[in-house]
């Protein structure tokens, strides 16, 4: 299994260079390139979320970005230090409305990948995995 970790400030300066270091990443992974859009359109949202959501904006707060990748799948976690919340909390039929400007971002992510999970971690903060299937 390969691994490959970084962590920035909460800063929206940042979102380029993790959408930089996701694309350098997804060159070797063996996938489409639609799978290559759909993986970068969910972090860029996953990230984004972290850093409005979670951390709050907070520059003093970080954001974890990992990507694990074996045979057979591509996972990306994200780690912010934010209090969490509940995912079944989110009314995802207001993030059906296009014209709403937040909330759509879960809904995003579950489009885009084929595993999305949220985790609070204890004395850190909430955990975001996108998993994607290579081999379908």
């Amino acid at each position: 299994m390969e691994t490959l970790s970084f962590c920035f400030p909460s800063e929206f300066k940042y979102l380029d260079r993790v959408y930089d270091i996701t694309s350098k990443i997804l060159e070797e992974v063996p996938i489409n390139l639609r799978g290559k859009k759909e993986i970068l359109l969910a972090v860029t949202e996953a990230v984004t979320n972290s850093l409005v959501h979670g951390n709050k904006r907070n520059p003093t707060k970080t954001v974890e970005l990992t990507f694990l990748h074996d045979n057979g799948y591509l996972e990306v976690r994200i780690d912010d230090q934010g209090k969490g919340f509940r995912p079944q909390d989110v009314d995802l039929k207001k993030s059906a409305d296009a014209l709403v400007e937040d909330g759509r971002g879960i809904p995003i992510m579950k489009a885009c990948m084929d595993k999305v999970e949220f985790r609070f971690i204890k004395c850190r903060g909430m955990r975001v995995i996108l998993r994607k299937n290579l081999l379908s």
